[in-house]
């Protein structure tokens, strides 16, 4: 059986115009890619698609 940690996820809300967003985090204690890295390799991939895109 696993062996899970239960923490209750982080929950971040904005409102734009009429609609409310509600994002909810997640961290893996046993990730081997920092938050830090993980995010920059996010915008760096998303920017690449942007730009095939336009």
């Amino acid at each position: 059986m696993e062996n899970r940690k239960s923490h209750t996820p982080v929950a971040l809300r904005k409102q734009i115009g009429g609609t409310m967003y509600v994002v909810r985090v997640h961290f893996n204690e046993d990730a081997k890619e920092t938050m830090k890295d993980k995010i920059k390799r996010l915008i760096e991939s998303d920017v690449k698609t942007t730009q095939h895109t336009a």
